[in-house]
């Protein structure tokens, strides 16, 4: 079973592969993440608490990432660090 995170996970990327995901017995949400502040913070999406805290990404085997580009960046740092590979569905970046 693969457990993912997925950044962006209230909007409508995030809860589309969150509810594709659901549908197959392979993978599994481990974390549901959302930018600090959002008014979704804390509330359940399927069976888990929506976070603002990246270091959650430790918790799985994969990042889905769907944010805006500095959000991206403050994650990919947090999934170089717990060595988790990371699939980018965020557009809008930089060369840099």
């Amino acid at each position: 079973m693969i457990k993912l995170a997925v950044s962006g996970a209230c909007g409508k990327m995030g809860l589309r592969i969150i509810a594709l995901a659901g549908e197959e017995s392979d993978f599994k949400l481990t974390v549901a993440l959302e930018s600090k502040g959002h008014p979704d913070i804390g509330k359940p999406i399927s069976g888990i608490s929506v976070t603002d805290e990246p270091t959650f990404v430790k918790n799985s085997d994969c990042l889905i990432e769907f944010t805006s580009p500095s959000a991206t960046i403050e994650h990919l740092v947090c999934a170089v660090k717990y060595k988790k590979p990371v699939v980018i569905g965020t557009t809008g970046l930089s060369e840099e």
